[in-house]
């Protein structure tokens, strides 16, 4: 009996990966995105390090890696046995610097990562991060029920139960509920302080060239969320703390949560406003043909081998 494991095994094989793959795969450019890189136990969920190795290690010798302004090179668009691959990291955590970029060093791979300007320029990380971190400290400090009927009258128990109810608020609303929360956890005795997660600018620019960064807003907001005039000023935050951390602007954009309901076409006039010329989704696909470059999708890597990933990027239309 051929078995789903046993299929991705048979794709892996040079012979059928040169031979058969190049007419099952779209043509087109493959944009994978990353998040965190770690190791198991840690505080903060990820991608397990030796995964990581083992999908650069594979994306080196099948794959051909590129730079984001390759990704519109005629060449990329045709059947090919190393299928172009661009390798984006959200966020600019530590565990990058860290974990990921000796590994993209090791096999020359080159990356875009995306930077919430806040964060890295304040410390500690973005919400969805915080938030988690409070409720898991709230659970170990027997805190959490005092927590939760706090805002069971208004919002049931969901409210700190499922970060996606607070990503689907208005943003001020969310703001106000975060700040109620740390004040209630350090009334409680709970400590909310949150280490720097995030690179440094100078562990930052200690990576570039090889490595490019991109915007992805100040505060990680869901800009759906947001007024025009809110998103407008945080677009300037951060735009004014790329400029000063990297020097100059950059041209690429990802939005935080990335899926077609998390922006909307004013947003994205807005973002092209400042200079953006390649827009980053969170929509699955490959980017083929006369792609939009204000739409770019991207694969999801949370796979427990290199033999799942190439499978994923196999399928991919």
């Amino acid at each position: 009996m051929i078995t789903p494991k046993v299929i991705k095994t048979l794709l892996t094989q040079p012979v059928v990966h040169n031979t058969v793959l190049p007419f099952l795969r779209a043509p087109g450019v493959r944009v994978l995105m990353y998040h965190r890189i770690g190791r198991l136990g840690s505080e903060f969920e990820g991608l397990n390090i030796d995964v990581f190795r083992d999908h650069v290690a594979w994306l080196a010798t099948r794959y051909t890696p590129i730079r984001p302004h390759e990704l519109a090179d005629p060449k990329h668009q045709t059947r090919s046995k190393r299928p172009a691959v661009l390798l984006t990291f959200d966020d600019g955590y530590t565990d990058f610097y860290a974990n990921a970029y000796p590994i993209l060093r090791e096999f020359n791979v080159p990356a875009l990562v995306f930077l919430p300007t806040e964060a890295v320029s304040d410390g500690g990380t973005i919400w969805p991060e915080r938030l988690q971190c409070w409720i898991n400290r709230a659970r170990a400090a027997g805190a959490y029920g005092a927590l939760a009927d706090l805002f069971k009258p208004q919002y049931g128990d969901l409210i700190i139960k499922n970060r996606q109810v607070l990503k689907s608020m208005p943003d001020d609303e969310r703001r106000v509920i975060l700040d109620t929360i740390r004040t209630t956890l350090d009334s409680l005795g709970v400590d909310t302080h949150v280490e720097r997660q995030m690179m440094t600018w100078s562990q930052i620019n200690s990576t570039r060239p090889f490595i490019e960064y991109g915007a992805h807003t100040h505060t990680h907001p869901i800009v759906a969320r947001m007024s025009p005039a809110e998103f407008q000023a945080d677009m300037q935050r951060n735009c004014e703390h790329l400029e000063r951390g990297l020097g100059e602007r950059p041209t690429t954009f990802a939005w935080p949560n990335g899926r077609w309901e998390d922006f909307s076409e004013s947003a994205l006039e807005t973002v092209k406003s400042f200079g953006f010329t390649q827009i980053y989704t969170t929509v699955e696909g490959v980017n083929r043909g006369q792609f939009n470059p204000d739409e770019i999708r991207r694969l999801p890597t949370i796979t427990p081998d290199a033999t799942s990933l190439n499978a994923l990027m196999t399928r991919a239309s």
